[in-house]
């Protein structure tokens, strides 16, 4: 009877958001049309960086022109059939001294650097306006497709006994949603990372519209001429984005759902991980909570933008539960930490070394605990977790490590490790800064936000309270104790009074530390642990009644104070992005993964031009080049060579083991001119030949590809042998305790 009475108190909220989600569905279906550009008055030619493939009208009102004086759009970046940058678009003869004339032009891939110019003296532009002939994007579908969705979980979790069912989850999806709130917008807030990561999305998708799968060189990066990111940046999560642009999305939106899915996913891996950790589902609420609206989260997805590290940070909860199940816990759930690692590693190398060091901690105190419980069962289990997490992951980690041994420019960046350090007045900061920016030690003015917020300090406070009154469980006391010395040791880790400089005299040491850059990057650790031990902080106090109950009102006052200003600055300070078609042209790139060539770390990637990316002889020889196409980092040509003359022929992409060359069908040595950047590069064949060139990689990455997929079937066909286990033999089951 209460049950009913819940529920039909229930249902008219739930209806009443599910009629909001259809009403908004409508709206935003009813916002969709074609992409438009409008330009400055009074000018004498315009420039647009970048438009997508697509039909197009310009409409130009024009003054002072003579009559059958030109106005031409014109691409320096497009290729035309013979190799040459440089091509024209439309052109038309204006036939009067002032009107309007309508401009239409067809793009067949897209391009970069338009110009509408006019070979008038005295003329000029006083209005532009450019719009598509069809929409440009399927936002407004999918968007309204969504919203749909969410009104039917909406009506079904209302539904009967659904709701008191699913509270728990509904309530972990509602903090993850609400976490998601500056991604409810039509445009971008700004980050210095975010560029960067758009185009690893953007060259991931051109790279399979070329035919290119898994992907292994970005094909926009390096102003197209082919970035080793791909390769050496996980991007496992990026693909579900990347497929989104098959579907007409736009890149703006299909970052913004691979944001918002890194929020839900970690609501849920720490409600999983405190929940099971713990063995309490209010725990598991509470650490959801601390951890999905942690500032640290929001420094990494909103203010740096930095996509990897928050993507690691969405499974850091499964690591430390998979490291509690297999030394403390049921050691047969090993698969809950090659899950976690495995998620870690697709994000983020740099979270998968500092995971590394922190379980290799535990390890050793494990061991020096003495711990006789099954032990060697344990050490099974974590050799039998680490072994299928490297099966698992071999597709990528065999190609990375295999360019890890190259002399590539990120391994000579200079050690920031005593320089990126942060004081206790921005560790425990409530209210952070919009600023995106790293700054040396000695200030804080200006400064990017470097903080893990007040809340969990008054946590990890309270929960030594809670101790010292010997209030609560021992269980919980003494996972709240190791976590709090694992947080405390991250915070010592990130703060300037760590003593860097020493540590790192050692020249092993400086090889294992240097590539983490900053000190800083311990505070996604310390993040996940204080959470953790806040959870049970709060769990705790509620012992004490009324007290208790103000305890947990004024952390989660605190909490929303703290994201409500955090949001609020965003919204005023950081610069929106609105123009998805110039989001879409970004191919930020660095030097990162290119060829270390002198003594000094070099910028190589602002060298290259997309003006300049066309097919050479280096000795300049007399050949003609015909039947031009390049799709993501392949392309082919024709070649005349009617003199028979000997070269090398170099083409516009960037040298790396694996491109294959092939003329007239026939493999062909691949060669690497380095003038000043190493290029592909293959001798210059005679008379008339067709040369292919495309990136296949070596045989030994198709083979880790092979391990790869071998290995997630056989842990799906565990899994369903473990489902029918525990349906048909119950606890008798082999498999039921897996």
């Amino acid at each position: 009877m209460k049950l009913q009475l819940t529920v039909r108190k229930i249902l008219p909220i739930y209806r009443l958001l599910a009629g909001l989600f259809l009403l908004f569905a409508v709206l935003i279906y009813c916002k969709k049309a074609p992409y438009v550009k409008e330009f400055e008055e009074n000018q004498p030619g315009y420039e647009i960086s970048f438009l997508q493939r697509g039909q197009y009208e310009l409409r130009i009102t024009y003054e002072r022109f003579e009559p059958l004086e030109k106005i031409t759009v014109y691409s320096p970046c497009l290729t035309d059939d013979s190799g040459r940058t440089g091509v024209e678009l439309a052109q038309i003869e204006v036939p009067e001294r002032a009107g309007i004339v309508a401009i239409p032009f067809t793009l067949s891939e897209g391009a970069y650097g338009l110009r509408v110019e006019t070979d008038s003296k005295t003329g000029y532009f006083a209005q532009g306006k450019l719009q598509s002939v069809k929409l440009q994007n399927r936002d407004s579908y999918f968007v309204a497709l969504i919203l749909v969705c969410a009104a039917g979980l909406t009506l079904f979790l209302g539904w009967g006994d659904h709701g008191e069912k699913y509270r728990l989850p509904a309530l972990v999806l509602g903090m993850g949603i609400l976490s998601c709130i500056p991604l409810f917008s039509d445009f971008l807030y700004e980050g210095y990372d975010m560029k960067f990561h758009l185009a690893r999305i953007e060259g991931m998708y051109q790279a399979m519209r070329a035919g290119s799968f898994p992907v292994r060189l970005n094909a926009v990066q390096n102003a197209g001429y082919g970035d080793l990111s791909a390769t050496m940046y996980p991007q496992l999560f990026l693909y579900p984005a990347a497929m989104l642009r098959f579907l007409g999305v736009s890149l703006m939106l299909c970052y913004k759902v691979l944001l918002a899915g890194i929020n839900l996913c970690s609501a849920f891996t720490a409600y999983y991980c405190a929940k099971h950790v713990c063995r309490s589902e209010k725990i598991g609420l509470w650490a959801s909570f601390f951890y999905t609206f942690s500032s640290y989260r929001f420094i990494d997805l909103y203010m740096r933008h930095a996509l990897g590290e928050a993507l690691a940070m969405a499974f850091l909860p499964l690591v430390l539960w998979g490291t509690y199940e297999i030394l403390w816990g049921d050691r047969q759930k090993w698969y809950v930490l090659v899950l976690g690692m495995t998620g870690v590693l697709q994000s983020h190398v740099l979270s998968t070394q500092l995971c590394a060091l922190f379980m290799t901690l535990e390890l050793v105190c494990w061991l020096a605990g003495g711990s006789k419980y099954r032990s060697w069962e344990r050490i099974r289990s974590g050799l039998l977790a680490v072994g299928v997490t490297l099966l698992l992951n071999a597709g990528f980690l065999i190609p990375f490590l295999y360019f890890s041994g190259q002399d590539l420019q990120c391994f000579h960046i200079v050690n920031n490790m005593p320089e990126g350090h942060a004081y206790l007045t921005q560790l425990f900061s409530m209210f952070l800064s919009t600023q995106d920016f790293s700054l040396a030690l000695g200030s804080t003015k200006g400064e990017m936000a470097i903080s893990v917020g007040s809340v969990l300090l008054l946590g990890a406070v309270l929960f030594c309270v809670n101790q010292a009154k010997q209030r609560g469980q021992l269980h919980t006391g003494a996972v709240g104790r190791h976590c709090l010395a694992y947080g405390a040791i991250a915070l010592f880790l990130s703060s300037w009074l760590f003593p860097w400089e020493k540590l790192l005299q050692s020249e092993i040491l400086e090889r294992i530390i240097t590539p983490l850059g900053f000190a800083w990057r311990f505070l996604g650790i310390a993040t996940v642990m204080l959470c953790v031990v806040s959870a049970i902080a709060l769990s705790e106090a509620a012992l004490d009644g009324t007290k208790g109950k103000t305890l947990s009102a004024v952390a989660m006052a605190l909490v929303i104070c703290s994201t409500c200003y955090s949001f609020d600055m965003i919204c005023q300070q950081k610069t929106s992005l609105y123009d998805k078609m110039e989001l879409e042209g970004v191919s930020t790139s660095d030097s990162m993964y290119m060829y270390y060539l002198s003594d000094r770390f070099e910028s190589w990637h602002d060298l290259l031009s997309r003006e300049e990316a066309y097919i050479r002889c280096a000795d300049s020889s007399e050949v003609v080049f015909s039947d031009y196409e390049k799709r993501g980092t392949s392309l082919g040509v024709t070649t005349y060579n009617e003199k028979d003359a000997q070269d090398l022929l170099v083409f516009p992409l960037c040298y790396f083991d694996g491109y294959v060359i092939r003329v007239n069908g026939e493999k062909a040595e691949t060669k690497m001119y380095a003038d000043p950047i190493p290029m592909v590069a293959c001798d210059l064949p005679g008379q008339t030949a067709r040369i292919t060139v495309t990136y296949e990689g070596l045989w030994f990455f198709h083979a880790g590809d092979g391990i790869t997929l071998l290995t997630a079937m056989g842990l799906i066909l565990m899994g369903i042998r473990r489902r029918k286990g525990k349906i048909f033999r119950g606890k008798t089951s082999p498999f039921a305790g897996l």
